[in-house]
């Protein structure tokens, strides 16, 4: 087994090294429409929903780390044109 640690050339400083391989998958939707309460007062309204998996697998270490992350955001817009 090869060591984990290297020196790097000429700064002394010690670098960690990994055999690290990753993926993620990403999804997003997004909606939006316009009420028209008149000819002057309109309402937008939107919402993005946003899905991520991140999955990373360290071979050196023998360890992996997988998590998924999920947001929705809403808009409301009131305009007077």
């Amino acid at each position: 087994m090869t060591n984990a640690r290297t020196l790097v050339k000429d700064s002394g400083d010690i670098e960690n090294n990994t055999n690290l391989t990753g993926r993620t998958k990403t999804f997003g939707v997004y909606a939006v429409d316009t009420f028209s309460f008149d000819d002057f007062w309109h309402l937008t309204s939107g919402l993005r929903y946003n899905y991520q998996e991140v999955d990373n697998v360290d071979k050196r270490a023998g360890s992996n780390g997988w998590f998924a992350y999920w947001k929705a955001g809403p808009e409301l817009i009131l305009l007077l044109v």
